[in-house]
């Protein structure tokens, strides 16, 4: 299986969107995500399923934050309520790729 390379992370409004090496579809998202998550250290708390999207609920930095995946467009985003977290995995991420 391919592995799952981030390319950038755009910090558009609210959230950070994700650009990656692959595209990702409803079948590949899961495995190559969580992967990846594992890979940059991100604990993931639980997975919620939507008629079109995956949200991956994560904790960082005692916060919750949710890496979202839309089928229908192919976005690939984190959100969180709290807009400083986002800036901080922004940082630390970064770093990593």
């Amino acid at each position: 299986m391919q592995q799952l390379k981030l390319i950038a992370l755009t910090q558009v409004e609210d959230v950070l969107q994700c650009h990656f090496n692959l595209e990702l579809d409803w079948e590949s998202a899961p495995e190559l995500i969580e992967s990846w998550l594992n890979s940059v250290n991100l604990d993931l708390k639980e997975i919620v399923l939507g008629a079109d999207r995956i949200s991956w609920r994560l904790l960082y930095d005692n916060q919750t934050i949710n890496l979202c995946f839309e089928d229908l467009s192919g976005a690939i985003w984190f959100e969180a309520d709290n807009y400083q977290i986002l800036t901080k995995l922004n940082q630390v991420i970064n770093k990593k790729i």
